[in-house]
Protein backbone atom coordinates (compact mmCIF):
# COMPACT_ATOMS: atom_id res chain seq x y z
CA UNK A 1 0.00 0.00 0.00
CA UNK A 2 0.97 3.57 -1.02
CA UNK A 3 0.15 6.93 1.24
CA UNK A 4 0.67 9.82 -0.15
CA UNK A 5 1.24 13.25 1.36
CA UNK A 6 1.52 16.22 -0.76
CA UNK A 7 4.15 19.18 0.44
CA UNK A 8 4.88 22.42 -0.85
CA UNK A 9 8.43 21.73 -2.39
CA UNK A 10 8.32 17.54 -2.69
CA UNK A 11 5.85 14.40 -2.06
CA UNK A 12 5.90 12.06 0.62
CA UNK A 13 5.38 8.63 -0.32
CA UNK A 14 5.22 5.72 2.68
CA UNK A 15 5.53 2.59 1.79
CA UNK A 16 3.54 0.05 4.11
CA UNK A 17 3.19 -3.57 4.33
CA UNK A 18 0.45 -5.11 6.09
CA UNK A 19 0.81 -6.51 9.49
CA UNK A 20 0.84 -10.37 8.31
CA UNK A 21 3.44 -10.23 6.32
CA UNK A 22 6.23 -13.49 7.57
CA UNK A 23 9.39 -11.49 9.78
CA UNK A 24 12.94 -10.10 7.67
CA UNK A 25 14.42 -7.54 6.63
CA UNK A 26 12.89 -5.63 3.87
CA UNK A 27 13.43 -2.76 2.17
CA UNK A 28 12.37 -0.46 -0.66
CA UNK A 29 14.57 -0.06 -3.75
CA UNK A 30 13.84 2.08 -6.80
CA UNK A 31 15.51 4.91 -9.07
CA UNK A 32 15.33 7.02 -6.40
CA UNK A 33 17.83 5.67 -4.39
CA UNK A 34 19.72 3.71 -7.17
CA UNK A 35 17.79 -0.02 -6.71
CA UNK A 36 20.42 0.39 -3.24
CA UNK A 37 18.98 -2.92 -1.04
CA UNK A 38 19.14 -1.28 2.23
CA UNK A 39 18.78 2.32 1.77
CA UNK A 40 15.15 2.63 3.05
CA UNK A 41 14.41 -0.38 5.85
CA UNK A 42 10.71 -0.77 6.17
CA UNK A 43 10.42 -0.97 10.21
CA UNK A 44 7.45 -1.81 12.22
CA UNK A 45 4.78 0.42 13.11
CA UNK A 46 2.51 0.32 16.42
CA UNK A 47 -0.32 -1.27 14.45
CA UNK A 48 1.79 -4.26 13.32
CA UNK A 49 2.45 -3.05 10.17
CA UNK A 50 6.29 -2.28 8.04
CA UNK A 51 6.65 1.20 6.52
CA UNK A 52 9.00 3.35 5.50
CA UNK A 53 8.41 7.20 4.42
CA UNK A 54 10.34 8.33 0.99
CA UNK A 55 11.01 12.28 0.24
CA UNK A 56 10.22 12.47 -3.77
CA UNK A 57 10.03 15.40 -6.57
CA UNK A 58 6.57 16.46 -6.96
CA UNK A 59 5.01 15.66 -10.38
CA UNK A 60 7.43 12.73 -11.34
CA UNK A 61 6.89 9.18 -12.01
CA UNK A 62 9.04 6.66 -10.01
CA UNK A 63 9.73 3.06 -10.55
CA UNK A 64 10.18 0.68 -7.01
CA UNK A 65 10.31 -2.82 -5.85
CA UNK A 66 9.66 -4.20 -2.76
CA UNK A 67 12.02 -7.30 -2.18
CA UNK A 68 12.41 -9.58 0.24
CA UNK A 69 15.51 -12.03 -0.25
CA UNK A 70 15.07 -13.03 -3.73
CA UNK A 71 11.24 -12.87 -3.93
CA UNK A 72 9.92 -9.50 -4.66
CA UNK A 73 6.49 -8.66 -2.31
CA UNK A 74 5.59 -5.58 -4.80
CA UNK A 75 6.51 -4.34 -8.53
CA UNK A 76 4.96 -0.70 -9.38
CA UNK A 77 5.40 2.28 -11.05
CA UNK A 78 4.21 5.33 -9.03
CA UNK A 79 3.19 8.37 -10.77
CA UNK A 80 3.13 11.68 -8.17
CA UNK A 81 -0.29 13.08 -8.17
CA UNK A 82 -0.09 16.84 -9.40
Amino acid sequence: MLERKRRKDRAEVTFVLPAGTPPGPVSVVGDFNHWQPGAHVLVPREDGMRAVTVALPRKATHAFRIPRGRRLLVQRRARRRR
